[in-house]
């Protein structure tokens, strides 16, 4: 918690900072009036406290997540309806392994797990969801979503970012020792979902 905060105006790249320690922490929020761009980011680099971006709904591409792979204390990604791509999110966390990312789209999976934590062991299951009718469950360890391997919750949103509803997946997963395979067909994530 920061005691006091300076912020410019939200949405168009709010940088909030501890006034008190500035070089010690800082958190950027894009927002849909984010008009920079990719190569708006380029400045990132002058900014190297930052430990959190929040980006939703901003006009950016994978060419951004280079500026941020540089930023040596960046510890959280939450990005939700960008350009960015599945397989850009996986390159970045190949180069900050560390990174918890927390990938959001239209479509949704349907369960919870420990943030940070591997293996995956996934601590509970939406009713209705996707997973849920595929015979997924609670207590479940998530190997792989259409052959990628899922070491973490941030490898699984990523698996699922981008993806519509409706849309198929193989979901490979280890159940009281045996592994396991089901076909989950994802949901569209509420809208008073975040």
């Amino acid at each position: 918690e920061c005691p006091a905060t300076h912020s410019v105006a939200e949405g168009v790249g709010m940088i909030d900072a501890d006034i008190e320690e500035v070089e010690s922490a800082a958190a950027l929020v894009l927002g849909k009036q984010w008009r920079g761009g990719d190569d708006g980011l380029k400045v990132l680099k002058d900014v190297p406290e930052i430990y959190s971006i929040s980006i939703n709904s901003a006009k950016i591409s994978d060419a951004s997540l280079k500026y941020m792979a540089e930023l040596p204390n960046l510890g959280n990604l939450m990005i939700r309806d960008t350009g960015v791509t599945r397989e850009g999110l996986r390159k970045l966390r190949e180069q900050k392994p560390d990174l918890q990312v927390q990938a959001r789209g239209e479509a949704m999976l349907g369960v919870n797990a420990d943030i940070g934590t591997s293996p995956l062991v996934l601590t509970s299951i939406f009713p209705d969801s996707g997973a849920y009718q595929a015979g997924i469950r609670e207590g479940d360890v998530v190997l792989t979503v259409d052959g990628q391997p899922v070491k973490d919750f941030a490898d699984l949103t990523i698996a699922i970012y981008g993806r519509k509803a409706e849309e198929k997946i193989r979901v490979e997963y280890e159940r009281d020792g045996a592994k396991k395979s089901a076909v989950v067909t994802l949901k569209k994530r509420p809208d008073d979902q975040q």
